[in-house]
């Protein structure tokens, strides 16, 4: 039988891999966005599974390998169980395109010097050029969906909502508010405070900087199916 991810996420098996966290314990799949708080939301979850034994989780909450949220290809039969009851906890968070890309932008291609030279030739750009925001979005508009790196691939084709019933998807716009939500759903709203941000941008705070006519038009084409899916206005209203 067909992995259900395969054909709900439409995403290969490496992303799909990468974005799909499990828990038998308590009874949910997680589908994580980049760029979308996901290093919080997953520590959060890291230290739910470890009972708040902060010593037993790994500095990097991206690690896979040491994580104790497991990935489907470690144990594919209990993933495909716990996917197809239906009293799972299936759950996301989303966010506006306009911040979602910038932060990306920031992130990768200007603020993280160790990274820049990794992400740079995934867009077409030799590893030591710089690239202006809107460079980035014209790389990003010439990709298909496929080829996209998750950080910036639309969150409509990672996540598609028409086929994955989540029972929640969250936004980052209330991020403190609806990871409390999910938090005290799953039975550990105890740790819900304890919110990690490495890649932190600040974007919200940054788009009128940034975005002309020219950014938005590029942001509208590349993301219209975010902007459909979950409802956020066209308008980015920094004109």
């Amino acid at each position: 039988m067909e992995n259900p991810l395969r054909s709900l996420l439409k995403v290969a098996d490496g992303p799909a891999n990468y974005l799909v966290n499990f828990s038998s314990r308590y009874s949910y799949v997680y589908v994580e966005t980049p760029k979308v708080a996901c290093s919080s939301i997953k520590r959060m979850l890291q230290i739910a599974e470890v009972d708040g034994d902060l010593s037993r989780l790994s500095d990097d909450v991206h690690d896979r390998e040491l994580s104790p949220l497991k990935p489907m290809y470690t144990d594919p039969a209990a993933f495909n169980k716990l996917f197809d009851d239906p009293g799972t906890f299936r759950f996301c968070f989303v966010r506006n395109p306009y911040s979602r890309a910038l932060s990306c932008y920031l992130d990768k291609f200007v603020q993280n010097e160790i990274a820049r030279p990794r992400f740079l030739p995934q867009l077409g750009f030799s590893p030591d050029s710089h690239v202006t925001f809107r460079d980035f979005l014209l790389a990003v508009r010439d990709q298909t969906e496929a080829e996209c790196n998750p950080h910036w691939a639309p969150q409509n084709f990672l996540l598609n909502p028409h086929a994955m019933k989540y029972s929640f998807i969250g936004r980052f716009e209330f991020l403190d508010t609806h990871v409390q939500l999910v938090a005290e759903r799953l039975g550990f709203a105890q740790y819900a405070g304890q919110l990690v941000a490495p890649h932190r941008t600040s974007a919200a705070d940054k788009v009128r900087q940034h975005y002309s006519r020219a950014e938005i038009d590029l942001v509208q084409q590349i993301y219209a199916g975010d902007f459909e899916a979950f409802g956020y206005g066209w308008a980015p209203d920094i004109l």
